[in-house]
């Protein structure tokens, strides 16, 4: 290398060292916004540093957005000023010391007109000077914005912070939980949690550092204790510890409940299955929506203490439940939307599993999920609709609407059901040629609707039948496959199971029948030619209330593409009604998991 070039290289590391040590100045700037925001720390003459927040429009000129800031300081310099000085002119617009102000942006050592539009003024690499301070200007910087903490935290049940960011990744970010005594100061008023701060909390000797993940499952040595939680975002391979940010419980771990019916059950599910077989689960979670209800709490499940009913409790045991049972295709009903995004898309992601979500019509927040694992299979479409949409517009509908809507009432009652189908197609990752359709449901509720989810069931099965018929023609090597679950709210004794499982419903059928008055549906027959049976065979019930209980929750299959390996068993009754029903301490949900293994039939 030349003397010069060693030179050029020798200046350009020193720039590089004299950038990295000096102070940053952020700027948020995305297309979808019509304003940039600037964050910088400032401490003028060396006083107390302070934050400098501003948001001006991009297209607004620099000297603009310079003299606001500027205005910014003084108005912050003159407080201070007349907080120690009482006496001194009010009128003055001199800072501190008589000092005057001088602001100016820079690229590559050239000061940037005051005309340059902000947007083009604070770009990546640029100087900001007060006086003589300088900043590098920063765009996008990674930006962990805020962390939420659990409002309830149990020994032995995983816990997991909600983090919202900007520009990086949780993949990018590092983590520290640690434990620590609650900290509080005496004073009129009272007491003061100094654990409720994000910033300058309590970092005294007896704060322990316990684990570096993002899920942390507290032991029982941490009952007792709060917990702080820190995230510090990555830019490369750089820990930006200048933007780390943390939180510190406000509350204690608690003890848990104690064992959970469910363990037992992981006791089948341990390992994650083998080449060519995969675990299927399909579970009603109870939604927040429903159980978060006065009526829920005094009438449904009163028997229910009222804290094991709220969602941050229930959380933590269906975190623990679900991971502990290694699924490949896991189906949820009744998923709020905030549970699917904010804590079961994220959490679930730690254990292998990605997820898509399907709402229900109409106002309701709630609806169904399907988490597959990324090991053993990858998605290749979505298919989703909602039922009612299906039958009022497919022509593969028309002849059961034209029988339905005569009805005026059934036509009502059908047209405010939202039901949702969600329908995934996968193909197989450890085994060539198997591609596998996943349907995913919740039926109407209603005791007397039997009806109305019959024909829900054969829209729905069209609809599968659609999507099973695209594929096999799309890729005539592959194997075509289905599972189909759901909480079906039917019972092996009801239409909707008999069409699935017998391929046909006649116009005399008792459903049809028996139909409330002024619901009924005349002269209906129904087939279809999927060879369908239930994995987990008939069992007492998967849904156990107080005063009702049944068979709800099924897992069918394709016989002719499919075989079940093995079911995993149900929780034994003495179990189920140590806490009088569902949901108790125990049981995250008035539901029972249905769990079972298939293998590709060779």
């Amino acid at each position: 290398m030349t003397f010069s070039r060693q030179l050029i290289f020798f200046r350009a590391s020193i720039f590089v060292r004299q950038v990295r040590q000096m102070a940053k100045l952020s700027v948020r700037c995305v297309p979808e916004d019509d304003k940039i925001q600037i964050s910088f720390e400032y401490s003028h003459n060396g006083g107390t540093a302070r934050i400098y927040n501003s948001e001006r429009l991009k297209i607004e000129e620099l000297g603009k957005t310079l003299a606001r800031i500027e205005a910014n300081i003084r108005k912050v310099v003159e407080k201070k000023k007349k907080k120690h000085k009482p006496n001194s002119d009010q009128h003055s617009t001199e800072p501190e010391n008589g000092e005057e102000l001088v602001l100016g942006l820079y690229h590559s050592l050239q000061k940037v007109g005051d005309e340059i539009p902000v947007k083009d003024a604070f770009t990546d690499g640029a100087v900001f000077k007060i006086c003589s301070t300088e900043f590098v200007v920063e765009c996008n910087p990674p930006t962990v914005m805020s962390i939420d903490l659990p409002k309830s935290i149990m020994a032995g049940f995983p816990t997991m912070p909600k983090v919202q960011y900007e520009f990086t990744n949780l993949a990018d970010c590092t983590f520290s939980w640690s434990r620590m005594k609650k900290a509080s100061t005496s004073g009129k008023g009272g007491s003061k949690n100094n654990a409720e701060k994000k910033k300058g909390a309590d970092s005294s000797s007896d704060s322990i550092e316990v684990a570096n993940t993002l899920m942390y499952t507290p032991p029982t040595s941490d009952i007792g204790y709060h917990l702080k939680f820190s995230v510090t975002p990555c830019q490369g391979e750089i820990s930006r510890n200048d933007r780390r940010l943390e939180e510190i419980s406000k509350v204690e771990v608690t003890a848990g409940p104690g064992p959970c019916p469910f363990e037992t059950r992981h006791l089948y599910t341990s390992s994650l299955t083998e080449q060519g077989i995969f675990r299927v689960v399909t579970y009603n979670i109870l939604a927040d929506l429903y159980a978060n209800q006065d009526y829920s709490r005094d009438v449904l499940y009163s028997f229910c203490p009222p804290y094991a009913l709220e969602l941050g409790y229930r959380l933590q045991l269906l975190l623990k439940e679900i991971a502990g049972y290694n699924s490949d295709i896991l189906c949820l009903q009744e998923v709020d939307r905030k549970v699917f995004t904010g804590d079961l898309l994220p959490s679930l992601a730690l254990f292998g599993l990605d997820g898509y979500y399907k709402e229900k019509g109409g106002p309701v927040a709630e609806g169904c999920a399907i988490f597959f694992r990324t090991s053993k299979f990858r998605c290749i479409g979505q298919h989703d609709i909602i039922l009612k949409d299906k039958l009022e517009t497919d022509p593969s509908c028309a002849d059961l609407l034209e029988k339905t809507y005569l009805n005026p009432l059934l036509k009502e009652i059908l047209e405010t059901r939202t039901s949702a189908l969600q329908v995934l197609a996968f193909e197989s990752v450890d085994c060539a040629g198997h591609r596998l359709i996943v349907a995913n449901t919740h039926l109407y509720f209603h005791p007397d609707a039997s009806h109305i989810r019959l024909i829900q069931g054969i829209v729905a099965l069209r609809h599968v039948q659609e999507v099973l018929d695209m594929y096999r023609q799309k890729d005539k090597e592959s194997k075509v496959c289905l599972v189909f679950c759901g909480d079906f709210n039917t019972s092996p004794n009801g239409s909707m199971y008999e069409y699935f499982t017998t391929k046909q419903i006649n116009e005399d059928h008792i459903d049809w029948q028996n139909a409330p008055e002024g619901q009924r549906v005349p002269n209906v027959n129904v087939r279809h030619n999927l060879d369908l049976a239930t994995a987990c065979g008939n069992v007492p019930y998967t849904n156990f209330a107080k005063n009702f209980y049944a068979m709800l929750d099924h897992i069918f299959y394709d016989l002719s593409t499919l075989e079940v390996e093995r079911v995993i068993p149900q929780p034994e009754h003495e179990e189920v009604i140590q806490h009088t029903a569902l949901p108790s301490v125990v049981f995250p949900s008035d539901h029972i998991a249905q769990i079972c293994e298939l293998k590709w039939k060779s």
